[in-house]
């Protein structure tokens, strides 16, 4: 799984912006999984997410109880924490609970190769995004690039970023509430909400 991967920012911008994700692998173990998958949401929750998902919502189109009863043996469930303790205690109870199903944490890689050490745990597979190459002058502003990429798959368009900061500077609604709303269309979870107002209110003052 790699739609988690790609990422943009500094690196003081994501040592506050973790993801984990859960899946099983079909023809291994995905049969009955959902109840493997219900209990790492549960596990996800105990660990202060400031959002989950489950593919079918998230913390903010979503409430909890929906969204545990929408996980399926084909499904995933994933999780964002915005600090490395969180991310630390919520690694160590899954390696503790030893459920048998792919974890796979995205991160900056020596922090999240650090929080792994801490609880014991040695990467089976590591992937890394190299860039964004070709026509790169056709991108939008790197803020606007920031934003984008915390959906991996691209439910909020350069269009819609530049439309909400548009909407900030009309006053029209707060670059919080923005980032809630942009938060609703990504279904996967994965999407920080936090991180996301803080570049709208710099990308307030840029554009």
């Amino acid at each position: 799984m790699t739609h988690t991967l790609h990422r943009i920012g500094t690196a003081e911008e994501l040592s506050r912006d973790y993801v984990v994700l859960a899946i099983p692998a079909r023809g291994y173990n995905r049969d009955g999984a959902a109840v493997k998958l219900k209990e790492i949401f549960a596990i996800y929750r105990r660990h202060n997410p400031i959002n989950i998902g489950v593919g079918h919502g998230n913390l903010f189109n979503s409430d909890v109880a929906s969204m545990a009863e929408h996980i399926e043996d084909s499904g995933a469930v994933h999780a964002v924490f915005n600090n490395e303790d969180d991310l630390v205690a919520c690694l160590k109870e899954l390696k503790e609970r030893d459920l048998g199903l792919s974890v796979v944490v995205s991160g900056l890689f020596g922090r999240v190769s650090e929080c792994c050490q801490q609880v014991g745990l040695k990467p089976h597979t590591v992937n890394t995004s190299v860039g964004v190459f070709g026509k790169t002058e056709l991108l939008p502003e790197k803020g606007i690039m920031e934003i984008h990429t915390m959906c991996g798959h691209a439910m909020n368009s350069f269009s819609l970023i530049k439309h909400m900061v548009g909407e900030i500077k009309a006053g029209r609604i707060t670059a919080r509430k923005a980032a809630e709303k942009m938060a609703a269309n990504c279904h996967c979870g994965i999407f920080n909400p936090e991180r996301a107002a803080k570049i709208l209110d710099r990308l307030v003052q840029e554009l």
